[in-house]
């Protein structure tokens, strides 16, 4: 099964995530440039939005970060472990994602006034709290058979490691939706089974630049005349479609590694994270300049199709000739009738007609709506839709 969910976004003046220059993202589709928000973005805003973390079980959020020796540290000490074998076994594990072990002297020895360096990995990690607690147990077992001797703890390498870490463990919500690539062996690769388009706009994109000053509020009548700070910041405002599909078995099969016994669990923690993905989608914006812009906007539409065949289709194709403002007719209008268009056209061309009741549309303009697809009244109509359409398969 297959769930896809189509938004159109329109926004304020806003920067709502930047390039390396400062500049908001931007692409060429249809032959012109468009406005973008890239889907690493995306999906950070929905995976750490409140929406997301309240719908599903805490221990069920994995960490994205350079960290773990830190994280499986502060397990070792709640568990009574020397800080000495802690910082150790820190040391040890700052190697995990390097391609051969290279131990780092720990500067938290030295002698100096400098800050002391907190023991990190070199990549960037997905991590369950599995992963966590398993690592933790296996450093702990370590230690133990050593005898809680730092000198024979010392001797231990991060192969060792990893020889006591073989085999899959369960993984978080968020890992089984948006995937984890490792080069490490300590962990296993897990494939996305939610794919998040780059979010373009649907009109041109229109750049524009603030040119903004500060002012001194102890400046008086005599004081020098001028600005404390001055500056400039670039932005746009762009209606963005964005495209998210959720293939339910990947997830399960994902989901499932270590959970073998408890399947009507995992299938109830799936239907629940294509709602909470659904919400934190409509309710989430990127966070990028938002105490300067504020640019937080609800979408215009929300189509969303259920299929048995996995079949995936983008929407996006339905603004190659860019939605456009005019007379009597504004951005979000037009845009809104290019994509019902547009889904009207692929469904009655492609797919027919009989499936119109997994093809859910919810919309604040009333007068717009696709002829191939159930109109819902509110965004609690739609989700209650959703909720009976997987409750048949």
């Amino acid at each position: 099964m297959l769930i896809e969910m189509h938004l159109l976004k329109n926004h304020t003046p806003a920067n709502l995530n930047r390039d390396e220059t400062g500049s908001p993202k931007d692409c060429i589709f249809g032959g012109v440039p468009r406005a973008r928000i890239s889907s690493q973005c995306l999906k950070r805003s929905i995976r750490k939005s409140d929406i997301f973390q309240e719908a599903v079980d805490k221990e069920l959020i994995g960490i994205r970060t350079r960290k773990m020796p830190q994280m499986v540290g502060a397990v070792l000490r709640e568990r009574g472990i020397s800080e000495q074998l802690v910082v150790k076994a820190e040391m040890v594990l700052s190697n995990l994602g390097k391609k051969e072990e290279k131990p780092e002297k720990d500067s938290r020895t030295k002698k100096d006034d400098k800050p002391l360096k907190e023991s990190q990995t070199e990549q960037i990690l997905f991590y369950s709290n599995e992963d966590i607690r398993d690592v933790a147990n296996v450093m702990e077992k370590i230690i133990q058979e050593n005898g809680n001797d730092l000198s024979k703890f010392e001797k231990i390498k991060f192969k060792d490691l990893k020889d006591q870490m073989k085999g899959k463990r369960p993984i978080s919500v968020d890992i089984a939706m948006f995937g984890r690539m490792v080069t490490d062996s300590l962990m296993h690769n897990v494939e996305a089974s939610v794919q998040v388009a780059h979010a373009i706009s649907t009109n041109r994109l229109q750049r524009e630049f603030d040119y903004f000053t500060a002012v001194d509020d102890l400046l008086e009548a005599n004081d020098e005349i001028g600005a404390a700070m001055i500056g400039d910041l670039e932005f746009n405002s762009s209606c963005f479609y964005e495209y998210i599909n959720f293939d339910m078995e990947e997830f399960i099969k994902n989901l499932s590694v270590g959970r073998e016994d408890e399947k009507q669990k995992v299938r109830e923690i799936a239907e629940k994270v294509i709602v909470a993905l659904l919400e934190a989608s409509v309710f989430t914006t990127p966070t990028g300049k938002q105490n300067t812009f504020a640019a937080h906007q609800l979408p215009l539409a929300v189509y969303v199709e259920i299929k048995s065949r996995k079949i995936p289709v983008s929407m996006a194709n339905a603004f190659i000739k860019p939605a456009e403002a005019s007379r009597g007719k504004g951005l979000d209008e037009d845009s809104l009738e290019k994509m019902v268009a547009h889904i009207d056209t692929v469904n009655r061309k492609f797919f027919g007609q009989d499936s119109s009741g997994n093809r859910l549309w919810f919309s604040t303009l009333d007068n717009i709506n696709p002829e191939t697809a159930q109109v819902c009244d509110s965004l609690k109509d739609l989700k209650g839709k959703i909720q009976a359409a997987l409750n048949k398969e």
